[in-house]
């Protein structure tokens, strides 16, 4: 921000504003169009997710991205991550298309994704069924009719609509297929975080802001991810442009 201050003659304390207002002008007007709960949506979905990364039933994908601060003021250590960094965590629900269909922010970087997630509304949508999910259904090569879940890593529960990988070492051929399968459906929304990432580079490097600036940061590239996608989806392969082909993993 000082940079742009520079850059354009105004002040800091202009520039912040100026930046904090168009990013929620940009949540304002996208947020109701483009991150709307999928209610009539999730066989969709479903039907995507298994026709692109061959897993059945599957309704979104779930993780957390730590967003790299300077630490806020008079925070302390509330932020410290993991990683030895100061963080805001964006939680977010992953459609097969890169496309995020839930969103929590402004956790504290020192918080557990999974800790996010079951404090989340989202989260306590999944573990109290309140979702109006698929029902279970038969697959080619299945037993038994599987219910929709959504996949994660082990930070996670386990539940019936919620589906982690196997843990350990010593597994079996048939768990480390299963974990192969599940994490080419989980990371989906690892590669959303990536590009994410690369098309707003403000995210590149600690972004030195409030708190409540950040957030409207994170949500104005959220909501223009999704509709940026859509118009990408809209065309064809080769004129695609937002996420190439080759463009993600």
């Amino acid at each position: 921000m000082v940079s742009m201050s520079f850059l354009y003659r105004i002040g800091k304390t202009t520039t912040s504003g100026i930046i904090a207002e168009t990013c929620k002008a940009i949540w304002s007007v996208l947020q109701p169009e483009v991150l709307v709960p999928p209610s009539d949506q999730w066989e969709a979905i479903a039907s995507n997710f298994y026709a692109r990364w061959n897993f059945p039933n599957c309704v979104g994908a779930i993780d957390g991205k730590h967003v790299v601060v300077q630490c806020f003021k008079s925070t302390g250590s509330a932020f410290y991550n993991y990683k030895g960094t100061f963080s805001t965590v964006l939680m977010a629900c992953c459609d097969g298309e890169y496309r995020f269909i839930f969103i929590t922010i402004g956790s504290a970087g020192r918080e557990s994704d999974g800790g996010i997630f079951q404090t989340s509304d989202f989260g306590q949508a999944i573990l109290r069924e309140r979702l109006p999910l698929p029902q279970a259904k038969t697959f080619q090569g299945f037993h038994v009719p599987l219910p929709a879940v959504f996949v994660e890593d082990a930070a996670f529960p386990l539940l019936r609509n919620l589906m982690r990988p196997y843990g350990g070492v010593s597994l079996s051929p048939a768990q480390t297929i299963f974990n192969y399968r599940l994490s080419r459906a989980r990371r989906v929304v690892e590669n959303a975080f990536g590009v994410l990432a690369s098309r707003f580079r403000i995210f590149r490097r600690p972004i030195i802001a409030s708190a409540a600036t950040v957030d409207r940061i994170v949500q104005a590239t959220v909501v223009l991810q999704y509709w940026l996608r859509c118009m990408d989806i809209a065309n064809s392969g080769a004129n695609r442009q937002y996420i190439p082909q080759g463009y993600a993993d």
